[in-house]
């Protein structure tokens, strides 16, 4: 459901989907999503979801590593 509601909202359709999240509209409008997960197979299920969707990813194991990667500045949407 995830992923046809986010489809959806990035569509620009609405209609059939009854509740959208934060998450899902944040997603579309978002340049880069950067993914901080200490669980490399969480991390990696996460970014694929995410390029599913075309939206370019960062990941990162711990959030010491996401604060010293310089890429900040282009991260639009974090997820934890």
């Amino acid at each position: 459901m995830l992923a046809v509601a986010v489809q959806t909202v990035c569509n620009g359709i609405i209609g059939s989907v009854a509740h959208v999240h934060n998450v899902e509209v944040l997603l579309c409008f978002a340049q880069v999503v950067s993914i901080v997960d200490d669980d490399e197979a969480m991390r990696i299920a996460t970014a694929s979801l995410v390029r599913s969707f075309g939206k370019p990813t960062r990941q990162f194991a711990s959030a010491e590593e996401f604060l010293q990667s310089g890429h900040i500045a282009e991260t639009s949407c974090l997820t934890s």
